[in-house]
């Protein structure tokens, strides 16, 4: 999607700022984890890496996606496979995507991404007991969750919400999807989008059935650098089996659009979202998760 927002948006913001002190609550006191990031490489390969409950391993295999890596193996819930991000816009040579996975309970496991007729990359991680402790705290920003008489599109076309962030980094959004058609597991994929609708980063998981509902999607190197008060997008896709929630009214900082339009004519509508972000000078330090 190319076409910038403000155009889309010139007349709702004049809307939203008069109606400022009349805004439902959109940022939580609720924390999402300590942020907390083990980055690893292809020097990594074949070594015994040492985690701890709750902190977030990225691998980054520095091959294109052309390089043909399958999905990433897991050898036991110690571990568990969030996602794949690649970061946009690419280089010259095309996308290079990084792995995303959580140290869930104490425990090993082996992380295995295969490579079609060549060494792939494999490490075992010792995920020991014990919350991940970080100086900077994961908090949700923006919302919508309110679903009364929700309706749901597919993710063949451009489904896009747009969101005005308080918090200067995004570590995760999360999205809640409905299964449209019974058809075989499906790649879904969340695409962050500026203000000028460019891509900023493209995170993508496979889900199956019993996935629906609240999904989350991880970014990497702990999270995108976002500047506050800017109107930045979510871009949902992934084709038909899967759909996206949305409901009259909801989040009056941002628009639910359907190929670049309102998705309701002659109101306003919000898709079912949440954003997760970072603040490193916070004052005001959450508990981290259990």
């Amino acid at each position: 999607m190319k076409r910038p927002f403000s155009a889309v948006f010139a007349i709702l913001l004049a809307g939203w700022l008069s109606a400022h002190n009349e805004l439902i609550a959109q940022t939580g006191n609720s924390s999402a984890g300590a942020q907390s990031v083990l980055a690893l490489t292809r020097a990594n390969n074949g070594q015994h890496i040492a985690a701890r409950v709750g902190q977030t391993i990225q691998v980054d295999v520095q091959s294109l996606g052309s390089a043909e890596y399958e999905s990433p193996q897991v050898s036991s819930p110690s571990v568990r496979y969030l996602n794949s991000v690649r970061a946009m816009p690419p280089n010259p040579g095309g996308a290079i995507p990084i792995f995303i996975f959580e140290a869930v309970s104490a425990g090993e496991a082996e992380i295995r991404i295969p490579r079609h007729d060549s060494p792939g990359f494999a490490v075992t991680v010792e995920v020991k007991p014990g919350a991940e402790q970080a100086g900077t705290l994961v908090r949700l920003d923006q919302s919508n969750t309110i679903d009364a008489g929700a309706g749901w599109t597919n993710l063949v076309n451009h489904a896009v919400q747009t969101f005005i962030p308080s918090l200067p980094k995004l570590v995760k959004v999360e999205v809640e999807l409905v299964e449209g058609n019974s058809t075989p597991d499906h790649a879904v994929a969340l695409t962050l989008l500026n203000t000028d609708g460019q891509s900023m980063a493209i995170a993508e998981k496979t889900l199956s059935s019993d996935e629906p509902g609240w999904v989350p999607f991880f970014f990497a190197n702990g999270g995108v650098d976002l500047v506050p008060g800017e109107v930045y997008g979510i871009e949902v896709s992934g084709g038909n089996r899967f759909g996206w929630k949305y409901g009259e009214g909801g989040y009056l900082k941002g628009e639910a659009l359907f190929n670049g339009t309102p998705i309701l004519k002659g109101a306003h509508a919000s898709f079912l979202f949440k954003t997760f972000g970072t603040k490193p000078d916070s004052a005001a330090p959450l508990e981290p998760r259990p």
